[in-house]
């Protein structure tokens, strides 16, 4: 039993490190013994993804720059294909790995900080912003099915 709890402790270790491929090699022997596993997603509060993407994913303020909640953290923006590809992708390799249970988190846009600063965007043929809003996210979620 100890050598599976110093085995959880290194997957853990190397999962905060953000390093995919280390948490594989470690994870197999896991799943030796009785351990379930769950893979947590933070979805859209991804701001190393954010950053390194604005264009193609990073949630924008109104001035076309990355929008920083109250948290002062960066948001992948569901409206844009290549966010639901990164995350389909993401819950795909999960899966792949043979994880018990995938967790998705942070599923919604920023809830915190100066939300009027935020480019939405808005398409034509929704009643509102929330409408709007909720299509994005349902959207997003038929992708990572």
């Amino acid at each position: 039993m100890r050598e599976q709890k110093d085995r959880y402790e290194i997957f853990l270790k190397v999962c905060e490190t953000g390093s995919f491929s280390k948490a594989a090699e470690v994870l197999p022997s896991l799943m030796e013994g009785e351990w379930y596993t769950v893979a947590r997603i933070s979805c859209l509060r991804d701001g190393g993804v954010a950053r390194g993407n604005l264009e193609s994913m990073g949630l924008k303020n109104t001035g076309g720059y990355i929008f920083y909640d109250g948290n002062n953290e960066n948001w992948l923006d569901p409206s844009k294909q290549a966010t639901k590809d990164y995350l389909s992708r993401l819950v795909c390799a999960c899966a792949d790995l043979g994880f018990d249970e995938i967790l998705l988190t942070d599923l919604s846009y920023p809830t915190v900080g100066k939300l009027d600063k935020i480019d939405y965007g808005f398409a034509d043929g929704f009643a509102d912003q929330t409408a709007y809003h909720a299509e994005q996210i349902a959207d997003l979620l038929r992708a990572i099915q």
